[in-house]
């Protein structure tokens, strides 16, 4: 298994000749991430369900700037459970480091708002307040247009100064660059 991973990774890495100009100044990129997902305990099962799209603009080249909303939804098996959206901003540095690969760095601030699901209790807690992070990417071009992207990345989120977390993740999606029309 780990050795048709590497040769998978060693193929998008080195295969092709043709440049393009993908992270080219008034490119849009689109992309997003979206998720669905099932935990289990000896106490409780969730479900959750996480939508997190982008738009973008390179506003220089190898640079984009752009806007990304997101709603979060999860239950647990009892009812109690939590409903969140928001959104912010985003910027992107690309790092162009060959014609098919280009790794990146991104930051994101923005803000959310949390409302807590508790069954029996009518008046539902509500919450607000900053998110932020950052990290970063490798940008794998599958053709003209299209990007698997692997991403490492930090995010807090503080709620009213009160609540506070912390995310590291590892994630893989693909983002769509459409060139700027001639």
């Amino acid at each position: 298994m780990n050795n048709h991973i590497f040769t998978l990774v060693f193929i998008l890495l080195f295969s092709g000749t043709t440049a393009f100009s993908q992270t080219q100044k008034g490119t849009i990129l689109l992309g997003g991430n979206a998720n669905i997902g099932l935990a289990s305990t000896n106490d409780f099962t969730a479900v959750s369900f996480n939508l997190s799209p982008n738009i973008g603009l390179f506003v220089a080249n190898q640079f984009a700037l752009g806007f990304s909303p997101h709603f979060n939804y999860s239950q647990i098996e009892a009812g109690n459970g939590f409903t969140a959206a928001g959104g912010g901003i985003f910027a992107r540095y690309y790092i162009p480091l060959g014609e098919k690969v280009n790794p990146f760095l991104f930051a994101r601030a923005g803000f959310s708002a949390t409302q807590t699901i508790v069954p029996n209790i009518p008046a539902q807690q509500w919450a607000g307040g900053f998110q932020g992070g950052g990290g970063a990417g490798l940008a794998f071009f599958l053709n003209q247009s299209i990007a698997l992207e692997v991403v490492a990345s930090y995010q807090r989120l503080d709620f009213n100064g009160i609540q506070r977390s912390n995310d590291l993740s590892l994630r893989a999606g693909f983002q769509i660059h459409l060139p700027q029309a001639d």
